[in-house]
């Protein structure tokens, strides 16, 4: 009888002492980020923006983005192979000391494949970017791609009840 309190006793205590680590965890940080592709045309006066695309992330988590679609490859050999095409990102959000955020991203922009004149040629063409940045909330970061291209980054952290 003895042992079975014990036993019983034991079982409450480690119980209570995981209830109270889960209590204890903090939930991971909700963020929203805007990343804003800009170009300067010649003869304009102003940028012309080409894609802003914004996304719920959650620090420590990966995160993907595709705006585009797939495009079966016409003289592939393998009949399942396709183009990913559009704005593609991937990348994740990593906390920092001092309420910042390390940014991870790989940044492509991709047209979808396309004949030409020439009889059985087919041509994609991307652009990748990959970058590693830190950003504090609230504080938009530019980053220069190119003499003419750009990047503007916005972080904002979020209430994922709201």
């Amino acid at each position: 009888m003895i042992r079975c309190h014990l036993l019983c006793v034991l079982i409450a205590v480690v119980l209570a002492k995981n209830a109270v680590a889960e209590e204890a965890a903090p939930s991971p940080q909700h963020l929203l980020l805007t990343i804003k592709m800009l170009e300067q045309r010649e003869g304009r006066d102003r940028p012309v923006t080409l894609n802003e695309p914004s996304m719920h992330c959650i620090a420590g988590q990966k995160f993907d983005y595709l705006s585009g679609g797939e495009a079966k490859l016409k003289f592939s050999d393998d009949p399942q192979q396709y183009e990913t095409f559009g704005l593609i990102f991937s990348g994740k959000l990593t906390a920092q000391p001092g309420g910042r955020y390390e940014l991870k991203l790989k940044y492509t922009l991709g047209d979808a494949p396309r004949e030409f004149d020439q009889k059985e040629t087919e041509v994609s063409h991307s652009e990748t970017w990959k970058l590693r940045t830190i950003l504090k909330p609230k504080s938009p970061l530019k980053i220069r791609l190119a003499h003419d291209r750009w990047l503007e980054l916005r972080l904002v952290e979020i209430d994922p009840q709201f």
